[in-house]
C-alpha cells in the first residue's frame, strides 16, 4: 500500500498526497487508497464519533508532515514538447522514404520535405522559450483554467469529490495544452507537407491518393502511436492522446485546406499542374479512350488559359482537379454525346456501355482504400490484384498475427482450399484462382458447406459467367450493328442549365457525372456546375469569333448601333424642345402678372 509522498505509478511525475483519507496524486489527480487502518476500525463496529476523531487526529498529522515535506517538481512540459515535435519530425521522415521508395516519386523530395518542416516548425513557434512558458503554466497545479476550479476544490463534503475534482482539474489543464499544439502541428500536417512537396517536384499528386496510401498503411501514419508509444507514454498526462494516437485520416477537402493555409503561412507558390499529365492519368483510370487527350487539351487550352496553382484557391469545389475533369467531361459529351444519340468522331473508337462502365468504376473508387474492404468487392479482383491483396494481408495487416491453438484446423482447411483453387487459375479458366479461394472462405464461413459442394458450386457459377458473356457479346454486336445502319452523326450538342437537378440528366451523362466525380471528391452537382462554366465560356467565345468573322453580323450590328445613337439624339432634341416651351410658358405667365 502506498504513503505518503510516495511516487505516482501512473504518471510517474507527481507524489502522493492526502486529501481526506484518500491518496491522490498533485500532477494526474490518480486515486488511490485510503488508509487500511480506519476502514478496519469502522468496519468492526467502533462508534462513529472514535472513527472520525482518529481520522482527523491522523489526518492532521500527515497533513503537516506532507506540507513540510518539499513541493512536487513541476511537470516536464518542455521535455514533452520536444519528444512530440522530434516524434513528429521521425514520422515526417519515414513518409518521405516511402514516397521514394514504395511509389517511385522523385529521390529529391526528402530533402523538400525537410525544408518546408524545417520552416514550418520555425513558423509555428512550439519551440521558443515564450511559448513553453506559456504552456509550462498551463501545466502548472496551481494554474487557474477555468472559473469553476475554485468552488470544486474547495468543497468539503468528502474525500472522493474533492479527489475527483482534482483529476478534472488535470485534464482540463491536458486539453489546454492540446488547443494550443493541435492548430499548429498535428499529424495531419504531415500528409499536408508531403502534398506540398510532391507539388514542388510536379508530381501527380492529390489529397486523395495520399490518404487512399495512409489507409492501406503503405505510407506510415496510422501506426504513429504504437510506434512512438513508448516515447512519448510518459508524456501522456501531458500531451493527451489526441496528439499521440490518430483516429483515422481527414477527409480530401479538409487535407487540402490544412495543405492551402500552410502553403499561405510560409509564403510559398507551388507551380502549377501538368494537364496533360493529369488528363491522361484520368483516361488511364476511367478506362477512356486515349485519343480523347488531344481533344481535351485544347479544350482546356482554348477556355482555360489560367494556370491551375493548386494553392490559389482552398476552396474544395474549385479545385484544379475537378477543373481538369470537367474538361474530360466535355470531350465525352462533344465525341460522344451522352444525350442518347449513338454518334462518333472519326478515329474514335465506339463509346462504350455507360450503364455497364459507371457501375465498374464506381466500384473500383468506392471508397479512399486502394484494396477491398468488403466480400464482395474482393471478388471481383481479377488475378493479379487479388494477389496483390493477399500479399497485403499476409505482409502487412496480419504480418504479426497468428492464428490461436483453437483455429488451426480452421486455418489448414483454409490453406488446402486454397491451393485447391490454384490450378483453377493456372488453366485459364473464365473465373480466377484467387476469387475462387476467396468465395471458398466465404462459402464455409457462412454456410458450412463442405469442399466437394463448393467446388460443384463453383462449377455451375462458372456456367452462368459463360452465358452472361455470350449474352454481352451479343448486345454489343447488336449495338455495333445499329450504330452502323443510323446515319451519319450529328453536330448537336445537349446542354443543362446550372439550375438543373440530377433527375433531368440525360441517364448516360448522370452516369458520367458520377463516376468522374469522386476522383476529385465532388458530388457530382458540384462536377456538372464546373461543366456548365467551361460550356458557358466555350459559348461566349464562340460568339464573339462567329461575330468576328460574319460581315452580315457586323453590319447588322453597325446599323443598330447608328439607329441608337440617332433615336439618342432625336430624344435629345425632344426633350430640349420641351425645356425651351416650359421656358417661355414661364416668361408668358410672368408678363401677364406683371401687367
Amino acid at each position: 500500500m502506498g504513503d505518503v509522498g510516495d511516487q505516482c505509478t501512473v504518471c510517474f511525475t507527481g507524489d502522493l498526497q492526502l486529501q481526506q483519507g484518500m491518496l491522490v496524486c498533485d500532477v494526474c489527480g490518480s486515486v488511490f487508497q485510503g488508509y487500511a487502518e480506519e476502514t478496519q476500525e469502522f468496519e468492526a463496529g467502533i462508534s462513529n464519533a472514535k472513527y472520525f476523531k482518529k481520522s482527523e487526529g491522523m489526518g492532521g498529522k500527515l497533513k503537516a508532515k506532507a506540507a513540510a515535506a518539499e513541493p512536487p517538481p513541476p511537470p516536464p512540459v518542455a521535455e514533452a514538447v520536444r519528444a512530440y515535435v522530434q516524434a513528429i519530425q521521425g514520422l515526417l521522415q519515414r513518409q518521405a522514404r516511402a514516397l521514394v521508395e514504395t511509389f517511385g516519386l522523385d529521390a529529391a523530395l526528402p530533402g523538400v520535405v525537410c525544408e518546408l518542416w524545417l520552416a514550418y516548425l520555425a513558423h509555428t513557434h512550439l519551440l521558443e522559450p515564450a511559448t513553453l512558458l506559456k504552456l509550462q503554466g498551463l501545466a502548472e497545479p496551481g494554474a487557474a483554467v477555468g472559473d469553476d476550479e475554485a468552488t470544486e476544490t474547495d468543497g468539503g463534503d468528502g474525500g472522493g469529490k474533492r479527489a475527483m475534482a482534482t483529476q478534472m482539474m488535470h485534464a482540463r489543464r491536458s486539453k489546454a495544452i492540446q488547443m494550443q499544439i493541435m492548430p499548429v502541428l498535428h499529424l495531419r500536417h504531415t500528409l499536408a507537407l508531403l502534398l506540398l512537396a510532391s507539388w514542388c517536384q510536379l508530381e501527380a499528386v492529390s489529397p486523395v491518393d495520399v490518404l487512399r496510401w495512409a489507409l492501406d498503411g503503405q505510407l506510415p501514419y496510422l501506426a504513429f502511436g504504437v510506434e512512438e508509444g513508448q516515447v512519448l507514454e510518459q508524456y501522456g498526462s501531458i500531451l493527451g492522446r489526441q496528439l499521440i494516437t490518430p483516429t483515422g485520416v481527414p477527409s480530401p477537402s479538409a487535407l487540402y485546406v490544412v495543405a492551402g493555409h500552410a502553403a499561405q503561412k510560409l509564403g510559398l507558390v507551388c507551380p502549377p499542374l501538368n494537364p496533360a499529365l493529369w488528363l491522361q492519368r484520368y483516361l488511364a483510370e476511367l478506362q477512356l479512350p486515349e485519343e480523347l487527350l488531344p481533344l481535351a487539351l485544347q479544350l482546356h487550352g482554348l477556355y482555360q488559359p489560367a494556370a491551375l496553382v493548386p494553392t490559389a484557391d482552398t476552396a474544395p469545389h474549385r479545385n484544379p482537379w475537378g477543373r481538369l475533369l470537367a474538361v474530360l467531361v466535355v470531350a465525352v459529351k462533344l465525341c460522344y454525346g451522352v444525350d442518347g444519340t449513338a454518334r462518333g468522331m472519326k478515329g474514335l473508337p465506339p463509346s462504350p456501355a455507360w450503364g455497364d462502365w459507371a457501375p465498374r468504376q464506381l466500384c473500383r473508387f468506392s471508397s479512399l482504400s486502394a484494396f477491398p474492404l468488403s466480400l464482395d468487392e474482393a471478388c471481383q479482383l481479377d488475378d493479379v490484384s487479388f494477389r496483390a491483396y493477399l500479399q497485403y494481408l499476409q505482409q502487412g495487416l496480419f504480418a504479426d498475427c497468428a492464428p490461436p491453438p483453437e483455429l488451426q484446423t480452421v486455418h489448414q482447411l483454409f490453406q488446402r482450399m486454397s491451393l485447391a483453387s490454384a490450378p483453377l487459375s493456372s488453366a485459364g479458366d473464365d473465373v480466377s484462382g484467387g476469387r475462387v479461394g476467396f468465395q471458398a472462405l466465404a462459402a464455409v464461413e457462412h454456410h458450412g458447406q463442405s469442399l466437394d459442394h463448393h467446388r460443384a458450386g463453383q462449377q455451375v457459377q462458372q456456367q452462368q459467367q459463360q452465358q452472361q458473356q455470350q449474352q454481352q457479346q451479343q448486345q454489343q454486336q447488336g449495338r455495333q450493328q445499329q450504330q452502323h445502319q443510323q446515319p451519319a452523326p450529328t453536330t448537336s450538342y445537349h446542354f443543362y442549365g446550372p439550375s438543373a437537378t440530377k433527375a433531368l440528366f440525360h441517364p448516360d451523362y448522370a452516369l458520367l457525372l458520377t463516376a468522374c466525380a469522386p476522383l476529385a471528391w465532388l458530388a457530382p452537382e458540384g462536377l456538372h456546375e464546373l461543366v456548365c462554366g467551361l460550356e458557358r465560356s466555350m459559348i461566349g467565345a464562340e460568339c464573339e469569333v462567329s461575330f468576328q468573322y460574319n460581315s452580315v453580323e457586323q453590319a447588322r450590328l453597325a446599323r443598330v448601333r447608328e439607329e441608337g445613337a440617332w433615336q439618342q439624339q432625336r430624344e435629345a432634341e425632344v426633350l430640349e424642345a420641351r425645356q425651351l416651351l416650359q421656358q417661355a410658358q414661364q416668361v408668358r405667365q410672368q408678363d401677364m402678372d406683371a401687367s
